[in-house]
């Protein structure tokens, strides 16, 4: 099936605060999930869980362990354990159009957009936003991005005026972020890309 890209808005808070406030409630899925089937699971995270009751120390855990509880998040939220409302939004594609679509940026798009593609295709760290999200071993082509409202809306205008990258671009995938996220707006602060 190969690995997909898919984009959601949280309808009530961030993602560096959802995980905060679901953490003790994860931990606790997530231990339990693993006491009927521990091979389902990493170790590290396994372990991570068990030693580190609530609150989530966003400052202390490290970037590995960080990208280990992302994955168990979005886990958590996909099996409806959890009453976070979300909304899915039709921006998809295959990571390979987004790395093809990374040399036209390269060539016509200014320093910050490169950076933000690059969040595109590398994850972003919620720990630092200027970092890219830590790549697991375990799940090399699991990670998360995620991008303001201000953000989006410097993608979307530095595409639509950059004539360049404009005529380059009829049917890929910078044409389909371009125009999700001006749909998307400015309605919700925080959208987020999850590549699995």
């Amino acid at each position: 099936m190969g690995v997909r890209i898919q984009c959601l808005t949280f309808l009530e808070d961030d993602l560096k605060r959802l995980i905060e406030k679901t953490y003790p409630r994860l931990r606790k899925w997530v231990l339990n999930q693993a006491e009927e089937n521990l091979d389902d699971w990493n170790f590290s995270t396994i372990e991570y869980l068990l030693n580190n009751e609530a609150p989530l120390d966003l400052k202390a855990i490290s970037e590995e362990e960080l990208s280990n509880l992302m994955i168990v998040f979005f886990d958590f939220l996909n099996a409806g354990k959890t009453k976070i409302k979300y909304k899915y939004y039709p921006i998809s594609g295959s990571l390979k159009t987004y790395k093809d679509d990374i040399e036209l940026i390269q060539k016509y798009g200014s320093p910050t957009l490169q950076t933000y593609w690059r969040f595109l295709m590398n994850g972003r760290s919620i720990k630092n936003q200027d970092k890219h999200f830590c790549p697991l071993e375990n799940e090399p082509d699991f990670r998360v991005a995620y991008f303001s409202s201000k953000e989006r809306m410097f993608i979307v205008n530095e595409i639509k005026q950059n004539v360049r990258l404009q005529n380059e671009i009829k049917d890929s995938t910078i044409h389909t972020i371009r125009n999700g996220f001006e749909e998307i707006g400015t309605t919700y602060e925080q959208v987020v890309l999850v590549v699995s």
